[in-house]
């Protein structure tokens, strides 16, 4: 990526739409440091996968003392209190720790790791409580790899290029999907328009679409990285914004296995 021109950068230090990251380090002047490298992005996002792995472990060892019993005549399971702390505060770190880490970058190395950790956790209580998506979560990793593959190949062979205009397609799509799954969520506790709400949230077809469209957008949200990244090493910003971009990167790509998790979920279900 290196020998890469770069793809219209002064679009990224002007507009709206400016990454808020590189807009404030675009005023400020820090490259009497040691600069960060591509070497240094790659290492800390192995890191940060590594935890993932990590709080998965963690789980499947906790397992082993205390297992989830199923409920005879039902799908339900009984989960211990020993595990069900654990997954709530895992949950907690998944949801929080993101918009944390926005505001406070400079903790993003500890807050990263919280928050792969609870991503770790969460899929190991999946794996756990849900013995029929074993297969499903390893099958979401390598077709998480492929995209994320691809997703390279078409930003260092320049057949996609972000620009400002990509940045703002990208984030149009990503709030009206937010904004879509808002208005449904509300009509189901509105009288009158519950049956229209679970239209939305019972059809297998929707249902996919939706999916698809999620993977696509989490796609896109890839390549913006891949620029964000090229912009941090080219121009020579400190080394400790190789945790920032490594964060991001990894976020998405968990962002893009968990829409992938739900694809093959939902075509699971509808197989049997």
């Amino acid at each position: 990526m290196s020998n890469i021109a770069m793809q219209n950068q002064p679009s990224m230090i002007d507009g709206f739409f400016t990454n808020p990251l590189l807009k404030k380090l675009s005023k400020v002047d820090e490259r009497t440091e040691e600069c960060a490298t591509y070497k240094g992005i790659v290492m800390k996002c192995f890191y940060f996968i590594a935890v993932i792995f990590a709080g998965f472990i963690a789980q499947a060892f906790l397992n082993i003392f205390y297992p989830l019993v199923g409920i005879p005549g039902t799908t339900e399971v009984d989960v211990p209190t020993e595990v069900a702390i654990p997954f709530f505060v895992a949950l907690a770190f998944f949801v929080i720790v993101p918009f944390v880490a926005f505001l406070v970058r400079r903790a993003i190395p500890v807050l990263g790791t919280l928050y792969c950790l609870g991503t770790g956790y969460i899929l190991g209580f999946i794996a756990s409580a849900i013995v029929d998506y074993r297969t499903i979560l390893l099958i979401a990793v390598v077709i998480t790899m492929a995209i994320v593959a691809a997703m390279c190949v078409l930003y260092a062979s320049g057949i996609v290029k972000v620009t400002k205009k990509f940045r703002t397609v990208i984030l149009t799509l990503l709030l009206a999907s937010v904004l879509m799954s808002g208005i449904v969520c509300v009509c189901a506790f509105i009288p009158g328009l519950r049956e229209v709400a679970a239209f939305f949230q019972n059809n297998m077809i929707l249902g996919i679409l939706g999916s698809v469209a999620g993977i696509i957008i989490a796609s896109l949200f890839l390549l913006a990285d891949f620029n964000t990244v090229q912009y941090i090493v080219e121009k020579g910003l400190p080394k400790k914004y190789e945790w920032i971009s490594a964060f991001g990167l990894v976020f998405t790509i968990v962002w893009i296995y968990f829409k992938v998790l739900d694809l093959l979920a939902r075509a699971k279900n509808n197989n049997k």
